[in-house]
């Protein structure tokens, strides 16, 4: 599965009242007309949107959420990519400890692969991943909800599911010594839960013809818009 490099950086979206989170991606730096950072589009959305080129090859990802929650017994988020690369992953964030760069994030892609990543001390990991069949919508402009559950233990364990309320996608044990065969080696608990978005490559986004246009919607834990 592709994974890029992202730059570390921690900063605060004043207008919008949102964190930018401090994990393995960031919101960058500079500004242009053409980019929207996590704003109500007006219809129930939370908007990132961006056609400017400073932005290639860069994460973005945001708190949703306004305080930290631990543990983190639901996070759940609808997401959509209306357009913009085919390979520029999106999804949500979440046991983000702001201000130390550790998280938990799972990216889907249009074609309806997936990744859970863990990002633990600046060192990023794939923990899991797959392609179809999956549960996940594919396509621009089609919604898919993204889903995780925590159940404590020794080791407590995640749960990701996409798109339906049966059997989990994949189970992940939070920690060593489980039942599982994956695992997060970080043993986040709780934290705080966002969205992520990359832009991808200039080879392969056609700016500023066709922008990255995401779109996001969280159901739990409670917004803060």
């Amino acid at each position: 599965m592709r994974r890029r490099n992202v730059t570390l950086a921690l900063a605060v979206v004043l207008a919008a009242g949102l964190l930018v989170l401090g994990g393995c991606s960031n919101a960058g730096t500079g500004s242009g007309v053409s980019t929207v950072t996590w704003e109500s589009d007006g219809n129930g959305w939370i908007e990132f949107s961006t056609n400017d080129s400073q932005y290639h090859d860069t994460g973005f990802s945001v708190a949703y959420y306004s305080a930290d929650e631990d543990p983190v017994v639901e996070a759940s988020a609808t997401a959509k990519k209306n357009s913009g690369s085919s390979q520029g992953g999106f999804g949500m964030v979440f046991c983000d400890q702001a201000g130390n760069n550790d998280s938990y994030e799972i990216h889907i892609w249009p074609n309806g692969a997936y990744e859970v990543i863990e990002c633990i001390s600046n060192v990023v990991t794939s923990v899991a991943s797959g392609s179809i069949p999956t549960n996940l919508n594919t396509g621009l402009g089609v919604e898919n909800v993204i889903r995780v559950t925590y159940t404590s233990g020794s080791p407590g364990y995640f749960e990701v599911y996409f798109n339906t309320a049966g059997s989990p996608t994949v189970t992940i044990d939070n920690g060593s010594g489980g039942t599982h065969t994956t695992n997060f080696s970080g043993g986040l608990t709780g934290g705080m839960t966002g969205f992520i978005v990359e832009v991808d490559a200039e080879a392969n986004e056609n700016f500023p013809n066709v922008p990255v246009d995401t779109r996001f919607k969280m159901s739990k834990p409670t917004s803060i818009l």
